[in-house]
């Protein structure tokens, strides 16, 4: 934790030269509040964080009877907010759970291995080929786990634990055996706890912020907010899911009827053939002549389902997910990629989920003001709201109009006001 103490002057320069004066820390260990709290008492800190605690349920967990102690984190989440509620700059009223992982394998395992995020269906077991020499991995063929030497396999697998039975199993079938594994990952968090935390936190008054990846964790997070989120009430704490980087249709018109909202990394909804190839063909059957990308499939058409679930009802904010990809939070190309889902080179990914640029602003500005319960002082330019303005170099609604992707990403702020003061010039 001492080393954020020293690195938050760094993080405030960041964000005051990305344009940026609120945001919120997706998931933090309270023990880092301290400097935060230091921080601010400085002088030095502008810009308003709110702060979504990460409590982890194995570090509440009786070891004999195997019950989360969800009262203690309850007193933990309670502390902290009272201890801030009369600071202006940070507000620790979130807390975050993880419904799951990630959707990246390895293809280059041996056995290549499955992704961990939970899924409504089993994962497949592509088979590839790597050539060192040209660096090129394709799709082979895929292992048909459901047939009966899969099944002999699964029964009996402690006899490749000999190496050379592996060797000899691979000479006869042409994959690992291994290979036989069926998967649809794994809840980061128990399924029970998150159905009990999430009615503890709701009944608290918190905003609860949820890290769901695949189809099956989105399904668990939206099955236990439903369970508890009043039906025509709104969303009054602003129950948010992040990231959502596969959603099954019927849960879609569930997220918008319960207006939840949604923290979307739109730098991700793009088309990347190095990193789609740990993923897509673990989902998707990738040796037909469409390969990975058939718009019919359906990885295709429900990645990133930005445009269809702010039609339902859902509220679309961003989110960088900084420093995990990139340690900048990069909202220029983030509103470009949400406007465009692609890069130079590549074609656009499922372009029909794509945004338009005021929407794209909106989710960096109202809509993640009031995704941080800060819409009354910030987000738009109103009389009465503090002055919290970028001023770019660049129109970029003019830019997007006119199909210039690149201008949009490559834009700079020219200068940041928080509550009225310059933080930030570009020389």
């Amino acid at each position: 934790p001492a080393k954020l103490g020293a690195l938050l002057p760094q993080i405030g320069e960041v964000l005051a030269r990305n344009g940026i004066t609120t945001i919120q820390a997706a998931s933090l260990d309270p023990a880092y509040l301290d400097y935060l709290d230091k921080f601010e008492q400085s002088g030095k800190m502008h810009f308003h964080v709110q702060v979504a605690i990460r409590l982890v349920p194995a570090d509440f967990t009786d070891p004999l009877t195997g019950k989360i102690d969800i009262d203690a984190m309850m007193k933990i989440l309670e502390a902290n907010r009272e201890r801030f509620r009369n600071s202006r700059l940070i507000h620790p009223v979130a807390a975050k759970i993880y419904a799951d992982g990630v959707l990246e394998g390895n293809p280059y395992g041996d056995p290549p291995t499955l992704p961990n995020a939970a899924l409504l269906e089993n994962y497949k077991q592509p088979r590839f080929d790597y050539d060192p020499a040209s660096g090129e991995l394709k799709v082979v063929g895929y292992v048909d786990t459901s047939s009966d030497l899969c099944k002999e396999t699964r029964a009996n697998m402690d006899r490749y634990r000999d190496p050379a039975a592996v060797k000899a199993f691979r000479a006869e079938n042409g994959f690992h055996p291994a290979q036989c594994k069926i998967s649809n990952g794994v809840m980061a968090d128990p399924e029970p706890f998150i159905m009990a935390y999430v009615k503890r936190l709701n009944e608290a008054g918190f905003t609860i912020h949820i890290h769901t990846i695949g189809d099956r964790a989105v399904r668990v997070a939206v099955n236990a907010l439903e369970a508890v989120m009043k039906p025509g009430a709104g969303n009054p704490l602003r129950h948010t899911l992040a990231h959502l980087q596969l959603v099954n249709p019927d849960d879609q018109l569930r997220i918008g009827r319960l207006g939840l909202y949604l923290a979307w990394t739109y730098a991700w909804a793009i088309t990347q053939p190095e990193y789609d190839m740990t993923v897509i063909p673990f989902i998707e059957d990738v040796t037909g002549p469409k390969g990975m990308y058939d718009p019919n499939s359906y990885y295709y058409k429900n990645f990133y389902p930005v445009r269809s679930l702010g039609e339902d009802g859902a509220v679309n904010v961003a989110g960088s997910d900084a420093p995990v990809d990139t340690r900048s939070p990069r909202p220029f190309v983030n509103i470009m990629t949400a406007v465009f889902r692609k890069i130079a080179g590549e074609p656009s990914f499922n372009p029909a989920e794509a945004i338009d640029i005021h929407q794209a602003i909106a989710a960096y500005t109202i809509n993640g003001a009031r995704a941080v319960h800060q819409e009354g002082t910030t987000g738009s330019i109103e009389v009465g709201k503090d002055a919290d303005l970028a001023v770019l170099d660049h129109n970029i609604v003019k830019l997007a109009e006119a199909g210039d992707a690149e201008g949009v990403a490559g834009t700079k702020v020219d200068m940041t006001l928080f509550d009225g003061q310059v933080v930030y010039l570009r020389q």
